[in-house]
């Protein structure tokens, strides 16, 4: 009917408004809100940067503490292998000098 259509334009009209308003809002609030996101991925960014810094001199500080670990490891193993050696050598010579045969090491029994 005639009313009917009436209606229909009239809810028609009114959501045509409806969307001009929201465009009109989301025009105002968007470069604002464009305008914050991009201030806060600078901040990501900065801070990214920022951790990829201090990881990469963690980084360096574990490679040099290894390095000095290993360092000294391999030091203590030669000291260790030297003065088993020289034990061997000064408990085969008392055997030497005292005449213990038993005492002897094979090479020279």
């Amino acid at each position: 009917t005639e009313q009917e259509r009436q209606q229909i334009f009239l809810l028609e009209s009114q959501r045509l408004d409806f969307e001009k308003q929201i465009d009109v809002i989301d025009g105002e609030k968007d470069p604002a809100l464009k305008l914050d996101k991009n201030k806060l991925l600078l901040q990501k960014r900065d801070q990214q940067e920022k951790l990829n810094s201090i990881l990469a001199e963690e980084k360096k500080l574990e490679s040099s503490v290894s390095f000095s670990y290993t360092g000294v490891y391999s030091l203590i193993m030669f000291f260790t292998v030297q003065s088993a050696r020289r034990l061997v050598a000064f408990r085969s010579t008392i055997a030497l000098i005292k005449g213990n045969s038993s005492q002897w090491p094979e090479s020279l029994r």
